[in-house]
């Protein structure tokens, strides 16, 4: 075997050992999506399961970090964490909603009824644009990018400044 040969095998060697190395330590993209979809399906009990419902919003945001920061398989384990989390709330939040609502139901029967304003809200100016800036998640991304947050805070920061009563 000449030294080029021996070379050239070493070379194909160490670029194999770079694939299979690289093909372990993926992003857990699935998980991640598993875990946001879990939340998404759990909404409601952030309002009948508040803190089991943040508990896994917050191990989420811990496992995207990670995830971040290339530490895939703690990223893995906590978005695993979070989608048990999330299913958790999401059960609670069954468990608990007659309870629920009947809380709620208690807290506007006993809101005083001064508050209400019998003026309407007054017409926004002939000139002012109202329209909203559309917002895209990233091709095949389960998360808005930092940018598209901001314009989202704009729209809804937007819409509350403009809320208009009518009688």
């Amino acid at each position: 075997m000449t030294r080029l040969q021996t070379t050239l095998r070493r070379f194909a060697l160490v670029l194999v050992l770079a694939g299979l190395h690289s093909a372990c330590a993926s992003a857990p993209r699935k998980a991640l999506a598993d875990a946001e979809a879990a939340l998404t399906d759990a909404y409601s009990a952030s309002e009948c399961a508040p803190e089991e419902y943040a508990a896994a919003r917050k191990m989420l945001d811990q496992a995207n970090a990670k995830s971040k920061d290339g530490e895939f398989d703690q990223a893995r384990e906590l978005a695993v964490a979070a989608r048990d989390l999330a299913r958790k709330a999401a059960q609670v939040a069954r468990d608990n909603y007659e309870r629920c609502k009947k809380r709620d139901q208690a807290v506007v029967e006993d809101e005083p009824v001064d508050d209400v304003v019998d003026d309407p809200a007054p017409a926004p100016p002939a000139d002012e644009d109202l329209s909203l800036e559309t917002v895209y998640f990233d091709f095949n991304a389960a998360q808005l990018a930092p940018a598209t947050q901001e314009t989202l805070r704009k729209n809804a920061d937007g819409s509350q400044d403009n809320v208009f009563v009518s009688n």
